[in-house]
């Protein structure tokens, strides 16, 4: 049985419009989560009648991976699925040139390209 099954799921929605309580909500599953491993997955959930900006997502992105580097050791699995291919940019980011032994799942998706074929 992979550690990844023990790991505490965290679900990240970055389409919510109030940031703020987007990241003290996941500061405080991490400070609940004692240390354990974790399994990340951060979103862009479809929201009824609300249009969030676009632009926004970047930000959204950043602001959560920042919370989440210091504790990037403990994450087994990550997930992360964006409205825009741009945003993922900054996950490349983080995860290049870290140790990957624990991290056991590894995915990103994206629903629209707005870099049209360009590299990350």
């Amino acid at each position: 049985m992979s550690s990844s099954s023990s790991a505490i799921p965290i679900p990240v929605d970055i389409s919510d419009p109030f940031l703020a309580r987007v990241l003290s909500t996941l500061n405080q599953k991490l400070a609940r989560s004692c240390q354990r491993p974790l399994s990340i997955s951060i979103a862009h959930l479809p929201r009824n009648g609300e249009c969030v900006l676009d632009i926004l997502e970047p930000v959204a992105i950043r602001s959560v991976l920042k919370l989440l580097k210091a504790d990037f050791g403990r994450i087994r699995t990550l997930i992360v699925h964006t409205k825009l291919r741009s945003s993922l940019r900054e996950v490349v980011e983080l995860v290049q040139g870290k140790d990957y032994g624990r991290l056991e799942n590894f995915e990103m998706y994206f629903d629209f390209d707005d870099l049209m074929g360009f590299a990350i």
